[in-house]
């Protein structure tokens, strides 16, 4: 099992975010919409948490984060704009994620 990401749904591009958002799409179909889509496994990740919004945002409002760090020692930051994503992200990630998952 995989985690994809995509850049596309911050993009003006609306056929991109319609495929992106399409949740009987192949992962692996996301990985060619845009350049700075990536790959992810579990197995690369060795913690997730959960954070509450900073104060001062530098990429807008958005209602918390998510901070994942890798086995590599690098760590990679994602803000939810709404609380319907964060709690679906929290849920999905932790059946996924089993012991790596926390919230601060």
């Amino acid at each position: 099992m995989m985690l994809a990401a995509s850049k596309a749904l911050s993009h003006k591009n609306e056929k991109a975010q319609l495929i992106a958002r399409d949740p009987s799409k192949n992962p692996e179909e996301l990985l060619s919409i845009h350049p700075d889509n990536f790959r992810l496994t579990p197995s690369e990740i060795k913690t997730a948490t959960f954070r509450p919004k900073k104060w001062f945002p530098s990429h807008g409002p958005h209602v918390g984060r998510l901070i994942i760090e890798l086995m590599d020692g690098k760590s990679q930051e994602y803000q939810f704009e709404n609380d319907g994503d964060m709690d679906a992200a929290m849920k999905h990630l932790s059946q996924l994620l089993a012991g790596k998952v926390s919230a601060e």
